[in-house]
């Protein structure tokens, strides 16, 4: 992934439904992430997560997930959410 490039998800699916974000996708392994279109769970929260576009990424059932990589990345930015359920927590942690 370039260093000044934004990861969108309107090419992984074009559906309404969720689908997994393959592995490799813009050069990353995602573990237990998804993607679906704003209109899948509307009044869910998953919206609120959504900057640009039409579609968010978000964990399976609520379980951990992982973005990494065998090359060095940086995140710039990150818009996160909670569906579903007030009042979550969000733990990001970064590892060398």
């Amino acid at each position: 992934v370039p260093p000044t490039s934004s990861i969108g998800f309107e090419d992984v699916s074009t559906t309404a439904s969720a689908a997994k974000i393959p592995p490799g996708y813009r050069g990353l392994d995602w573990e237990n992430v998804g993607v679906m279109h704003r209109s899948c769970w509307s009044g869910s929260g998953f919206e609120r997560g959504i900057v640009s576009g039409d579609y968010v990424a978000f964990n399976f059932g609520g379980d951990p997930c992982s973005i990494s990589s065998t090359a060095p990345f940086s995140v710039a930015g990150l818009q996160a959410t909670a569906a579903f359920h007030m009042g979550l927590n969000v733990l990001f942690e970064s590892f060398d």
